[in-house]
C-alpha cells in the first residue's frame, strides 16, 4: 500500500511548488503558531513580529483603559517562486512596486524570492537595498533552507511535523527543487546493519519507500552521528527466488555484476533479517569513507534526511571535483541539526 502524501506530486500547474510551500507553512501554523513565528523572525531579522492573536489587558488608550484587548499584528508575506534558474530582477522590482501601491506602509511586508539554488550575493544585496527603500523586507531563500529552518524548531516528539517535513522534502526531490545533486547527501538511519552496510558499500530498504536518486552522496547514521559517506553510483530494485537474485530493475545507473554479487553476499551474511525473500531497493556507493558528522539537536534522526555539503562545510566548494576521501576529511567534525 502506498503511503499518504501531504503534498501533490502530479499537478501540471507551474505554481504547484508555491502551493505546496504555502501548504507546508499552513501545516506548521495550525500545529504551532509559535514555531512558525520563530522561523519568520529569522527571515525578518531586524523586524521581528508576532503572528496569531495577542491577548492583553489594561491597555491605556487615548481616552480610556479597556479591561481586555485582543489584536493581530499586520503582516503580509509575498512569494516569487522559481522551478529552475534564478530570479528575474525586474519581476521582483515590479512586485515591490505593487506591494507599495496596493498596501501602503501600514504593515510589516516580507517579499521572498524562492529558488532551488542560492541567488548570487550581489543580486541579493541589491534587492534587499531596493526593498528597504520601499519599506519592504526582501529575503532570497532556497526550498532547502525552508526545510532546515522549520526542522530546527521541531523537537523529537513533534512526529507529525517531522512527517510533514519529510514528505515536503520528498516532493522537492521528485520535482528537482532541492539544491545541486553533487552538493547533496542523503542520510539513512542504520542500526543493526551498519557493519554490513560499511563492509559491502551499500544500503537497502523496501522499494515501497521513495527512491532517493536526487542525492550525489549517501551517509550512514547511527546514534546521532553519520559514521561514513560514499559517492552514490547505482540504485536498483532486486527480486528474489528462493534466496537467489531473480530480477534486477535499475532505477539509477545500471547494476554491474560485481554489485549483484555484493547483494548475494550481504544476503548470505545477514542472519538477523530475512533478506532474500522480499524485494529490496539497494543503493550502491563506490566505497564508504569514515567521517564523523554529529546531530546536535535533541533526540535522534526521525527519518531519512538530506544534508547540503556546502552548508556543513563552507570550504567544500565543489564536491564534484573532489574525491570522497577529501570530502570525508572536510566534513569530519561538522554538525547538523
Amino acid at each position: 500500500m502506498s503511503r499518504v502524501s501531504y503534498f501533490q506530486r502530479f499537478s501540471q500547474r507551474e505554481n504547484h511548488a508555491t502551493n505546496n510551500t504555502l501548504l507546508l507553512l499552513r501545516y506548521f501554523y495550525e500545529e504551532s503558531p509559535r514555531k512558525l513565528q520563530q522561523v519568520l523572525n529569522t527571515w525578518l531579522d531586524e523586524a521581528p513580529v508576532e503572528i496569531g492573536l495577542t491577548f492583553e489587558q489594561q491597555i491605556r488608550m487615548s481616552d480610556s483603559v479597556p479591561d481586555g484587548f485582543i489584536k493581530q499584528a499586520p503582516l503580509q508575506i509575498y512569494f516569487e517562486s522559481k522551478h529552475g534558474g534564478g530570479l528575474w530582477e525586474d519581476q521582483i522590482e515590479r512586485h515591490m512596486n505593487s506591494i507599495t501601491n496596493d498596501i501602503g506602509g501600514a504593515a510589516t511586508r516580507l517579499l521572498i524570492g524562492l529558488t532551488r539554488e542560492p541567488s548570487p550575493e550581489a543580486l541579493n544585496a541589491k534587492l534587499i537595498a531596493k526593498a528597504a527603500d520601499k519599506k519592504i523586507i526582501y529575503r532570497g531563500l532556497t526550498y532547502s533552507r525552508i526545510i532546515n529552518d522549520l526542522r530546527q524548531t521541531c523537537e523529537r516528539h513533534d512526529e507529525s511535523l517531522h512527517r510533514i517535513l519529510d514528505d515536503y522534502q520528498d516532493f522537492l526531490a521528485h520535482d528537482g527543487l532541492l539544491d545541486n545533486r553533487d552538493n547533496r547527501m542523503v542520510v539513512f538511519r542504520c542500526g543493526t546493519s551498519l557493519t554490513e552496510n560499511l563492509k559491502f558499500g551499500l544500503y537497502y530498504e523496501p522499494p515501497s519507500r521513495s527512491c532517493r536518486s536526487s542525492a550525489g552522496f549517501l551517509g550512514v547514521y547511527k546514534s546521532k552521528q553519520v559514521h561514513a559517506i560514499g559517492r552514490l553510483q547505482t540504485i536498483a530494485v532486486f527480486s528474489f527466488n528462493n534466496g537467489q537474485v531473480a530480477v534486477v530493475e535499475n532505477e539509477f545507473g545500471t547494476a554491474s555484476q560485481e554489485q549483484i554479487d555484493r547483494v548475494r553476499e550481504v544476503v548470505k551474511e545477514t542472519s538477523y533479517y530475512a533478506l532474500g525473500q522480499d524485494d529490496l531497493r539497494v543503493y550502491f556507493v563506490e566505497k564508504f569513507v569514515p567521517t564523523l558528522i554529529t546531530k546536535t539537536s535533541p533526540g535522534g534522526m526521525m527519518g531519512t534526511r538530506y544534508l547540503n555539503l556546502g552548508e556543513l562545510s563552507p570550504k567544500l566548494l565543489s564536491p564534484s571535483t573532489q574525491t570522497t576521501d577529501e570530502i570525508a576529511a572536510r566534513l569530519h567534525g561538522t554538525n547538523f541539526i
